[in-house]
């Protein structure tokens, strides 16, 4: 078994030696995934299951487990596989924890409460 993994491995990796990529593109192979990119943009996969690509500041991950991100230029957002949440624009931003919790900020201020009642807040 694991000689036929090398030799899938092997012809794999030849086959991406032997195509035709322009001269800003760059592929990374490993154990536990594969990433391709060039000019700006790109993807990954894991070997598990999560995923990701990019194009110029825009892009999107999934994790394996549920979890995902979204993001365009400064704004964006994420959910946790196991709850919580976040958004944020351009210097502001709410997050949601998965037990309770929550956190604002806004232009280097902001205030986070604990899920049992803590609070805390900054100022830039």
């Amino acid at each position: 078994m694991n000689r036929m993994k090398i030799i899938l491995l092997l012809m794999s990796f030849a086959s991406v030696m032997i195509t035709s990529l322009p001269a800003v593109a760059w592929v990374v192979a490993g154990y536990r995934g594969v990433a391709v990119g060039g000019g700006g943009s790109g993807a990954a996969y894991g070997r598990y299951g999560g995923s990701a690509a990019w194009n110029h500041g825009t892009g999107y991950a999934t994790s394996a487990y549920g979890g995902s991100a979204a993001w365009n230029h400064g704004s964006g957002y994420a959910h946790g596989a196991y709850g919580g949440s976040a958004a944020w624009n351009h210097g502001s931003g709410v997050a949601y924890g998965a037990h309770g919790g929550s956190a604002a900020w806004s232009n280097g201020s902001g205030v986070a409460t604990g899920p049992h009642g803590g609070t805390a807040a900054w100022h830039r």
